[in-house]
C-alpha cells in the first residue's frame, strides 16, 4: 500500500483488520515513515523539514495501529513495544506545539489514549506517563490546536497533571497495598533495590529544586535530606550486592526469568530478548547514520558454526530473527533465508518450503 492509501485508513478501519494485515499496516506505516525520515536527514542539518501533515497523520495512525496490537491482539509479551507508540504520538504533538496539525485529530488522538488505558488496564501506567509528558513538554499545544474547544484542553490539561501523583501505585488497574509494594521491593536483587534507589533519590532531588526556585526553601531542604539518606541506602545495598552475586544465576536475572521452570520457556524469552535487541539496534544504527544500514549488517563476520558452540541456542535465535523480519516487513522467510543464510555460512534451511502469509507488500528494510 502506498502513503495516500494508508493516511486513509480510519481508526475503525485498522480495528476491522485481521491481525496479520494490522500488522502489516502497522510495518507500512513505519516504513514510510522512516523513508520520509531518511530523507530529512539527508538534507545535512540544514533545517528543512518537509514532513507535511500526511506524514503526521500517519505517525497517529502508526500509534493506533501498534495500540491495538498491544491491547486487542495482546502483544503484551513484546518487550518495550509500547515505544513503539511513545515515539511516533511524541513526533506527533512535538509539532502540534509548533502550529495548528489535522483540524480536530490532535483532539481525537488524545480522547483515544484516554479510552485506550480505561479499556486495557495493563497499559494504563505508560498512557499516562504518555500525557504527562505531552502536557509538560509540549506547553503552546493549545494555542495552536484547541481554539476552538479552550475548555475542553484546559481540563484535559488539568487532569495529565494530576497524574504526576497518585495516593496508590497501580499495577494492571490494580492498586497495591504499601505493605505489599514494600514486600515486593526488599526481595528485589540488591542491586536492583540499589537502582530502584537511585532512581528515587534523582526524582526527591529533582523535586527540592523545584520547590527551592519557588522560594519554599524548608520544603526543599527536608526533601535534599531525604535524598542524602536515599543515597547511603543505594551505597549500602551495592556494597550487599557484590557479596551476593556470585552465587546469583546471572543468565536467569539478565533475563527476569528467575519465576520460570520450564527450560524451553527459559530458551524462548533468550530468544525473544535477542531478535528485540537486533530489531533495537538496527534501528539506531539506520537512525544515526546517512548510509543505508541493510538488514543482516549485525551479523557481518559471524560464522554460523563457531557460533553454535559459543551459544547452543544460536540456531533458534537465527531462526526467530528470520521469522521476525517475515512477520513484521510482510516478506518471505524463504527469501530472507537466502540472504542471511550464505552471509554467515548458515547451511540450515528451514523455511523453504514455506510461502509467505501476508497479504501487504513492504518494502524490504
Amino acid at each position: 500500500m502506498t502513503s495516500d492509501d494508508l493516511a486513509f485508513l480510519t481508526a475503525t478501519d485498522l480495528e476491522a483488520l485481521p491481525l496479520s494485515e494490522l500488522k502489516a499496516c502497522w510495518a507500512a506505516m513505519r516504513n514510510a515513515c522512516f523513508d520520509r525520515d531518511r530523507e530529512r536527514t539527508r538534507w545535512g542539518g540544514s533545517g528543512r523539514d518537509e514532513r507535511d501533515g500526511t506524514y503526521f497523520h500517519l505517525c497517529m495512525k502508526r500509534a493506533v495501529a501498534m495500540l491495538l496490537l498491544l491491547g486487542k491482539h495482546g502483544w503484551r509479551d513484546r518487550p518495550n513495544a509500547i515505544s513503539d507508540v511513545r515515539v511516533p504520538v511524541l513526533e506527533y504533538f512535538e509539532r502540534a506545539n509548533t502550529c495548528a496539525l489535522n483540524g480536530q485529530e490532535p483532539r481525537e488522538l488524545l480522547e483515544y489514549l484516554l479510552a485506550f488505558k480505561k479499556q486495557y488496564h495493563a497499559f494504563e501506567y505508560d498512557i499516562d506517563q504518555l500525557l504527562l509528558k505531552i502536557v509538560d513538554d509540549y506547553p503552546h499545544i493549545g494555542q495552536h490546536n484547541f481554539t476552538d474547544c479552550p475548555d475542553w484542553w484546559a481540563y484535559f490539561r488539568r487532569f495529565a497533571k494530576g497524574l504526576r501523583h497518585r495516593s496508590r501505585v497501580f499495577v494492571r488497574g490494580e492498586s497495591v497495598e504499601h505493605y505489599l509494594l514494600a514486600d515486593s521491593m526488599k526481595d528485589l536483587y540488591y542491586d536492583e533495590l540499589a537502582e530502584l534507589l537511585h532512581c528515587l533519590a534523582q526524582g526527591v532531588e529533582r523535586d527540592a529544586e523545584k520547590d527551592q526556585a519557588r522560594g519554599r526553601s524548608q520544603l526543599a531542604s527536608a526533601l535534599l535530606e531525604a535524598q542524602q539518606h536515599l543515597q547511603q541506602a543505594q551505597k549500602s545495598l551495592q556494597t550487599a550486592w557484590k557479596l551476593c552475586a556470585p552465587h546469583v544465576d546471572m543468565a536467569r536475572k539478565h533475563g527476569q526469568l528467575e519465576h520460570v521452570f520450564d527450560e524451553e520457556e527459559v530458551k524462548a524469552a533468550r530468544v525473544g530478548q535477542f531478535v528485540y535487541s537486533y530489531q533495537l539496534t538496527l534501528r539506531m544504527h539506520r537512525e544515526g547514520s546517512d548510509i543505508e544500514v541493510q538488514r543482516w549488517s549485525l551479523l557481518e563476520g559471524s560464522n554460523y558454526h563457531r557460533e553454535l558452540v559459543k551459544d547452543p541456542d544460536f540456531e533458534t535465535k537465527i531462526y526467530g530473527l528470520i521469522a521476525f523480519f517475515a512477520d513484521f516487513e510482510g516478506e518471505d522467510a524463504a527469501v530472507l533465508e537466502q540472504e542471511i543464510n550464505p552471509l554467515i555460512e548458515r547451511d540450515v534451511w528451514t523455511f523453504q518450503h514455506r510461502v509467505p502469509s501476508n497479504t501487504f507488500e513492504s518494502k524490504k528494510v
